[in-house]
């Protein structure tokens, strides 16, 4: 399999996955109890599946159009150092939220992100890019979801507890 489909099939696959675990979401709490607790995450996946099938559309029509006119058709190589890299990433962010808590741990993954996968050396788009990301999903998830954020230990739960 090539590796421009090689990616959208693993995520469409791992969808696929995930939704059959959201499936099996029991209950629910107040007011959410009406959409039930697999809404959310079945509402992400579904929003995966159709950007994932809208890049897999776009690689084929790009290729399509590539070989009418004449040119090559190769796709683009895929790049697993930085794959892996931003996998590692993620697997610290996801076990430093209970240490450090949700918005010390959001920051630094959205910065580590930028600087090391995108390579954005742009200080106001490093710097700016996950305050603003943060205090989006911030406000989402404590204000209008009444979701319950990791507050982190020791002198991190303590800032957490002046922020929320």
């Amino acid at each position: 399999m090539r590796s421009d489909r090689l990616m959208p099939a693993a995520v469409l696959a791992g969808a696929g996955f995930l939704w059959y675990v959201a499936s099996n979401f029991r209950g629910g709490v107040g007011r959410y109890e009406v959409l039930g607790p697999s809404f959310f995450p079945k509402l992400l996946l579904a929003g995966l599946v159709v950007v994932t099938v809208l890049d897999l559309a776009r690689t084929f029509v790009a290729r399509r159009t590539a070989v009418a006119e004449g040119g090559s058709a190769k796709p683009k190589p895929f790049h697993w150092p930085d794959f892996l890299v931003a996998f590692a990433i993620t697997i610290a962010f996801v076990a430093s939220l209970p240490l450090i808590g949700f918005l010390p741990a959001t920051l630094l993954f959205q910065f580590a992100v930028l600087w090391v996968v995108f390579r954005q050396r742009s200080w106001i788009v490093t710097l700016g890019a996950p305050i603003v990301l943060t205090s989006i999903f911030f406000l989402i998830f404590s204000e209008i979801m009444n979701v319950p954020l990791p507050r982190g230990a020791g002198i991190f739960y303590t800032f957490s507890r002046l922020i929320y």
